[in-house]
This record gives C-alpha cells, sequence and structure tokens, in this order.
C-alpha cells in the first residue's frame, strides 16, 4: 500500500480489519469516491474515518476531520435535527437533504444516505453525503423557469388551454375566464364536448389531435360565432413533450385576428385612398410646377439650412443670370450686398411660420451694362414639407419699378397742385380782406347808426369766409379745416369788432375736421348767433356768460350749441317767422348742413342746439 494513502481503521481495538483482504479495496473506495464517506459513532456523532472527498468537501486535512464531530459539520441551523437521526438511523436507513458547513464557514446543501454497520463487533453509523449545490441550482432555475412560463401564459391576451392526451382540459389562462364569461372549473378536467357544442370545438378539434399524433406545431384560422358576432381566430396547437421526447400534453393558443383584420381592410381601402390622393397630388403637383414656371411674379423657394435655393422660376430672373449657379447656394452667398436686411427676414419667417410683406424694397440690378435702382414688392412665406413642419420660406417678387415711379410723379404733381391751391386760398383770404377793408373805409363815414349796424354784419361775413379761406392756407390738409381752433379764431375777431364789458366767452370744442362745403355754414351760424348774442342779450353793460359747444361723441353727427344767460329772447317772437335777416340766414344754413335747429327758453338766457351730419372727404 502507497504510504500516503490513509490507513482505514475504524476501531483502535480491531487490528485484523487491516489484515484483511479486501482492505485494499475498502481504501479504494475512500481514495476514489466522489461522495463523501463518513463513519460516525452513535454516542457522540464523532467522527471515526473520512474519505478523500471529505477531506475536500469540507476543507479539513483528515486528521482534523477525526478530531470533529457531526456537530462541526452541520451547518448551525441544521444541528438541531442530528440527535434524532443518530438515533433513528440505528433502526433503518434514512435519506434526507440537509446543509454542511466548509471550513471557511460557508455553507452548502447536500443528500445524505445514512445507515448502521457493525465494524470489528461495533455499530457505527455510515453516511454517505453528496454535495447537491448544482442540483439545486438546476431545480432553482427550473422552478423559476417555470414561474416564468406561468406568468407569461397567465399575463398572455390570447386564450390558453392545455390539454392531456385524452384532451381533457388541465388549465386555462385568466384571459379565456375574461373572454368566454366562465370561471376556470366549466372547464379543469373536462373534455372539449363538455364544455363547447360540437359544431363549435369541430373547429378546432383535428388540430389539437395531429398536434398529439404528430408532435408537430399545428396552426389553422377559423371564423367562430360568438356574441359579438363573427370572430376572425387564429389557433396554433403546440405539443408539450417530456424528458423521453415524447408527447404529453398539447397547447393551445387562440389568437382574435378580428380587429387586425379589420385593420388590414381599412388598411387597403386607406391605401386605395392614399392611391388616389397620389394621384391626385401629383396632377397638383404638376400644375403647381406649371404656375410656378411661368408665374410673372418672380418665384424662389428656399430650404433650410442657411436659405439654399431649391429652385426659382423664369421670372426671378431680373435677379440671377444662370439658374444653375444658384441651385444649392445659401442666399447669403448669391446675393452679398442685400443679406444683411433680407437674412434676417428669412429667419424670422422660418422661426415664427408667419408671413412678411415688404412693399417698393430698392434693388440694385446689372440691366443694359450698367448697375440700375429698381423697386420690388417682396412677400416671404413659410412652406411647408410632408410631415406638416416649416421646410423653409417661399419668396415672391413682384417688380414695383414702373409703378413707383408714376406714383413718384403723380406725388410731385399732387404737391404742386397743393401748392398751387394753398396759394389760391391766400388771394381769395387776401381779396377777402382788401373788401373787408374797402367795406370798413365805407363804413366810417356812414352817419346812420341803423345803417352802419348793417355794414358791419355784412363785415363780419366776409370776415367769416376770409378766415375760412386763411385756416385752409395755414393746414397741411387742404380740403378741412379743425373746428376747434377755427371757432376760437372767429369769437376773438367778433369781440374785438362788439366790445361788450363783463361777457365772459367760454369755448368747449372738439377737434372736428369739416370740408369748405361744411366749414363756412357752420362759421356763419356761429357768427350770426354770437353777434345776435352780444348785440340783444346783454343790454346796459349786463354782466354774463356766453358759451359755445362743439361736440362730436359720436364721430357721425356734430353737436353745436351756442347759449348766453343774458335776458333772452321776447315770447312773442317765433324764430321760425322772425323777418330777422340773421335769424332767416341761420334757419337756411341749418337747412344746407342737412341738420336741424331747436330753441331752448326754459333757462336764463337764450339756448340754441344745432345738430347736423359730418361729411367725410
Amino acid at each position: 500500500m502507497d504510504s500516503k494513502t490513509p490507513s482505514f481503521c475504524l476501531i483502535k481495538d480491531a487490528p485484523k480489519l487491516e489484515r484483511r483482504k479486501d482492505s485494499q479495496i475498502h481504501a479504494t473506495l475512500m481514495n476514489h469516491s466522489r461522495d463523501i464517506i463518513l463513519f460516525i459513532r452513535y454516542e457522540d456523532g464523532r467522527i471515526l474515518e473520512a474519505n478523500v472527498a471529505a477531506e475536500r468537501a469540507y476543507g479539513y486535512s483528515r486528521e482534523e476531520l477525526l478530531r470533529l464531530s457531526l456537530y462541526d459539520v452541520r451547518a448551525p441551523e441544521a444541528i438541531a435535527t442530528i440527535d434524532a437521526q443518530l438515533s433513528e438511523a440505528r433502526t433503518r436507513s434514512l435519506l434526507f437533504e440537509t446543509s454542511h458547513r466548509h471550513k471557511d464557514g460557508r455553507t452548502f446543501p447536500v443528500e445524505v444516505s445514512s445507515k448502521e454497520a457493525i465494524i470489528g463487533g461495533q455499530s457505527v453509523m455510515v453516511s454517505i453525503v453528496r454535495d447537491i449545490s448544482v442540483r439545486k441550482k438546476v431545480d432553482e432555475a427550473l422552478q423559476q423557469s417555470r414561474e416564468r412560463f406561468r406568468k407569461a401564459i397567465d399575463s398572455m391576451p390570447d386564450v390558453v388551454l392545455i390539454y392531456d392526451r385524452d384532451l381533457r382540459i388541465q388549465y386555462i389562462n385568466p384571459a379565456t375566464t375574461r373572454k368566454s364569461g366562465r370561471p376556470a372549473a366549466d372547464f379543469i378536467g373536462r373534455l372539449e364536448e363538455e364544455v363547447w357544442p360540437r359544431e363549435t370545438f369541430s373547429l378546432w378539434r383535428p388540430a389539437l389531435e395531429k398536434a398529439l399524433a404528430s408532435g408537430e406545431v399545428q396552426t389553422l384560422e377559423i371564423d367562430f360565432p360568438s356574441p359579438l358576432g363573427l370572430r376572425h381566430l387564429v389557433v396554433t396547437c403546440v405539443p408539450l413533450l417530456d424528458a423521453q421526447g415524447r408527447v404529453q400534453e398539447v397547447m393551445s393558443i387562440t389568437h382574435d385576428l378580428t380587429a387586425r383584420k379589420k385593420a388590414e381592410e381599412a388598411l387597403r381601402h386607406s391605401e386605395q385612398r392614399l392611391q388616389t390622393a397620389f394621384e391626385e397630388t401629383e396632377k397638383q403637383r404638376r400644375l403647381l410646377d406649371a404656375v410656378i414656371s411661368y408665374a410673372p411674379v418672380g418665384i424662389a423657394i428656399l430650404k433650410e439650412p442657411k436659405h439654399r435655393f431649391l429652385t426659382i422660376n423664369a421670372a426671378f430672373g431680373p435677379f440671377v443670370e444662370d439658374k444653375e449657379v444658384v441651385i444649392g447656394h445659401c442666399f447669403a452667398d448669391v446675393f452679398p450686398e442685400a443679406a444683411a436686411r433680407i437674412v434676417p427676414i428669412l429667419d424670422s419667417v422660418f422661426e415664427k411660420g408667419e408671413p412678411f410683406y415688404a412693399s417698393d424694397e430698392p434693388f440694385h440690378l446689372l440691366r443694359g451694362g450698367r448697375t440700375q435702382e429698381a423697386f420690388f414688392t417682396f412677400i416671404y412665406a413659410p412652406w411647408y414639407n410632408i410631415r406638416g413642419r416649416i421646410g423653409g420660406v417661399m419668396m415672391l417678387a413682384l417688380e414695383t419699378t414702373e409703378r413707383k415711379r408714376g406714383e413718384d410723379r403723380l406725388k410731385k404733381s399732387l404737391m404742386e397742385k397743393e401748392v398751387l391751391l394753398q396759394e389760391i386760398h391766400h388771394r381769395v383770404k387776401n381779396n377777402m380782406q382788401v373788401i373787408n377793408s374797402l367795406m370798413n373805409l365805407q363804413a366810417s363815414k356812414i352817419k346812420d347808426k341803423k345803417l352802419l349796424a348793417y355794414f358791419k354784419e355784412a363785415t363780419s361775413r366776409v370776415h367769416v369766409m376770409s378766415l375760412i379761406h386763411d385756416s385752409l392756407y395755414r393746414s397741411e390738409n387742404l380740403s378741412e379745416i379743425d373746428l376747434q381752433p377755427y371757432i376760437k379764431q372767429l369769437t376773438q375777431s367778433i369781440l374785438r369788432m362788439y366790445t361788450v364789458a363783463g361777457v365772459k366767452v367760454e369755448i368747449d370744442a372738439d377737434h372736428i375736421h369739416l370740408d369748405m362745403d361744411q366749414a363756412i355754414p357752420c362759421g356763419l351760424i356761429i357768427n350770426e348767433l354770437t353777434t345776435n348774442a352780444l348785440k340783444y342779450a346783454f343790454p346796459r353793460h349786463r354782466a354774463g356768460v356766453f358759451s359755445i359747444q362743439a361736440l362730436n361723441n359720436n364721430q357721425a353727427y356734430v353737436s353745436l350749441v351756442v347759449s348766453d344767460n343774458g335776458i333772452g329772447l321776447p315770447e312773442d317772437i317765433d324764430i321760425r317767422r322772425t323777418n330777422t335777416l340773421g335769424l332767416k340766414l341761420v334757419h337756411g344754413l341749418v337747412d344746407q348742413l342737412g341738420g336741424t335747429i331747436e330753441v331752448d327758453r326754459s333757462g336764463p338766457g337764450t339756448r340754441y342746439v344745432i345738430r347736423f351730419p359730418v361729411r367725410h372727404s
């Protein structure tokens, strides 16, 4: 025997055992067995002998193991069962699983087969211990795999059933109970004919039988009548094999294709509509290309990034001589001089998606061998790609050079006419002032007071018309005057003509713009009513207030109120039938304005309310 081979001696008092012929067989078994072999004393669990596999498994040498007991190699949580197992092993063979402990403290699962043996006349327990760590991991992985498989089936939206070889239902998933509206008890352990009508289960029965017989997956499509209407189903029958590869069960998976079929049908219709739309779009695209190509307006389509030219039409020719030179190039590279002004506009249109309009923009073009200034109206508009996003900017250019020059000539002509009209108003005003001066000169020679009063009234009326022409001459608008400053100027002139001590004049007027046809009648009305008030309302130097209001609240009518707090009109005077020239003139002028006049005598003095529509030029 090899000197390194441990001697096989369980009991020191049995030397004859070592001399037995079969001791070499025992030594071989102890040294080469892949399982742990332990000889253990019943009384205290002491290890009497251990093989080489025990040394490898526990990390102890043989000498160390022979100083240990079963309590030292068991995992702490498994020590409590040792005494009972030692006692039970005296009467029968044991086979159980437990945990043992390595020298470094880690534990590992083992399967133990223990049986009593009589060696040298002494009863000992022989335990064959197998490390089942790998098997445990395999079992655990298998259990996890089964659990995942079960969870996967349970969570499937399809109907899943598992049948045994007699086609008796062994399992259904939750989707089956949901879709059938029946509990699992109606299915488990039953045959197909006990669950479904014959005309129903006969639809998929042949596929189940063929899967069982052939061991191959079977698939078929069926039309299944249901309370919700005819459903289009695809049934897949999958044979389930045992370890020897024999078919033990078959699993059927039923997938409802009704929605997909409807979707496919809808998709076919949609594709037909899309094809029709595409053909129509293609027609429109060709039409659009033709419109762009032959449009009299210059059109350039620019795309991002950096506003590169995608295409231009023939009418864009004034800006570029060769179309091929600009296609694919940035706007800033093609037109460097205009880039600082136009590129920010292109950026804004692209970012905001809002068009931009620029009228009569100057642009320098090379024409006839020399650079000329031309004017264009530009429209910058976003264009959208097939995804509905802004792809770039479309630039439209319409040359307005001739129109711009025509407008300039027209403005120049109009300015000349305005100067001429202004000069006419100035001369008319001067002529009326000459007439006024002549009348004043003639009045200075009149001794008759009544005739002198008539002259003053006539002079005042001429002055009113003179002030109109003076206001038009000074105004920027030669067709309208502002009523507010005109009333103030008119009343100041009348006050200088009729000096009345103690009379306060109040004026409240909006900025109302009247043309000459309305300004002259309105001014004459104010002149007549103001003159009458200053002549007759405040006799014998009586103090009082005279006021004029000219309001235009609703923008359509002028409300002219002339009032005083003087002695008022006599009760026997009817202003509509009076022989007084001034009041007759007032009524005539109101009619000329298309307005109305009311006289209020309820308060102190007299109050005239005149309303007339505003005619806008």
